[in-house]
């Protein structure tokens, strides 16, 4: 039995089940959880249910009751997730609040005025993008609770403990703890309360 494709353009709503691909460019919403080869949203998506497929790209502004689940996660926008994010690879930019866990391999969050709970990886990156200046606007902080990975780098964060085999704090970060096993750079204008090697 072959799996539908669902198109919506406008707006419009999608039932729970499991499709092969799922568009939407508007506003949609996601009446219960959706299992799919590929989600793509372009404009808003309310999904009251959790999320799962081998691509999910959403660029604008999304809301999910549940979790997110995918191989690959891009999220291009503003994001609230009430449950956890799982993905290979998770890319976002813009703003996020998940109040679940996030766990990835490759993690990299072009983010400000966000705010992670518990945030597992191998490679992560949380902060302002690297070439990007901010001399002339105030870049609002991100609020994290703990991350744990194995490569770290973060800036304009606050987060209660950092924990990573190689750890970079950049500037206008604010850290209680940071534990690091081999390396540990911290910015002049970053502030870390206590860096322990483990």
């Amino acid at each position: 039995m072959s799996k539908t494709d669902v198109r919506i353009a406008g707006s419009g709503v999608v039932n729970g089940g499991v499709y092969n691909e799922i568009k939407m460019s508007g506003a949609g919403k996601i009446l219960d959880d959706v299992q799919a080869e590929e989600i793509k949203v372009a404009g808003a998506i309310k999904a009251l249910g959790s999320l799962s497929a081998n691509l999910i790209k959403i660029a604008g502004s999304c809301k999910v009751e549940k979790n997110i689940k995918a191989n690959e996660i891009s999220i291009a926008g503003s994001a609230k997730i009430e449950g956890n994010i799982e993905g290979e690879e998770i890319r976002v930019s813009g703003s996020i609040h998940c109040k679940g866990d996030i766990n990835g391999e490759e993690i990299k969050m072009e983010v400000q005025n966000s705010e992670l709970n518990n945030v597992y990886g191998e490679n992560v990156f949380i902060g302002a993008k690297r070439e990007r200046s901010f001399l002339f606007r105030k870049f609002k902080e991100n609020k994290i609770e703990n991350i744990e990975a194995t490569n770290i780098e973060v800036n304009y964060c606050k987060a209660n403990k950092i924990s990573g085999k190689n750890v970079i704090i950049g500037k206008n970060s604010n850290i209680n703890i940071v534990e690091y096993q081999d390396t540990v750079e911290i910015d002049k204008n970053a502030k870390v309360k206590e860096a322990i090697k483990i």
